[in-house]
């Protein structure tokens, strides 16, 4: 009972939590709900819902890692190259980034693909039987 009428008095003397410690508390929180939800999910018993609860984790930390590098290279042109410049620079600059992105991704598939290989080629690689 003195117990309780302690924790009262303490209660009413303290302060009202602002609203950035309420922000900073519930993302904690949910950070760590989402981790034990991972953790339950990746140590299900069943094969399939472990091995697609780590293709949905193997998506989100490509995307998440895709708009990282992406924004890095954006913000990257913009500081040294784009800085004070006309909008018709811009355009253009802004539009020869997304052919340079365009075309790696294209040359990336390609080659994930073997679409430089004969058919022949092909097979062998996707039977496994030749690697190069």
């Amino acid at each position: 009972m003195w117990l309780l009428v302690v924790s009262l008095a303490v209660a009413a003397e303290e302060e009202e939590a602002s609203d950035v410690a309420v922000a900073i508390a519930s993302t904690l929180i949910g950070s760590i709900s989402i981790c034990m939800m991972l953790f339950y999910l990746l140590n299900w018993p069943d094969a399939d819902i472990r091995r697609y609860s780590y293709d949905v984790i193997s998506a989100t930390c490509s995307i998440f890692c895709a708009v990282l590098l992406f924004d890095t290279f954006q913000d990257t042109l913009e500081v040294y190259l784009l800085d004070g410049r006309g909008i018709i620079v811009n355009i253009v600059a802004n539009f020869a980034h997304q052919l340079v992105w365009f075309t790696v991704m294209q040359f990336t598939l390609a080659h994930f693909a073997m679409a430089h290989k004969s058919p022949e080629d092909r097979k062998e690689g996707i039977n496994g039987e030749g690697t190069d």
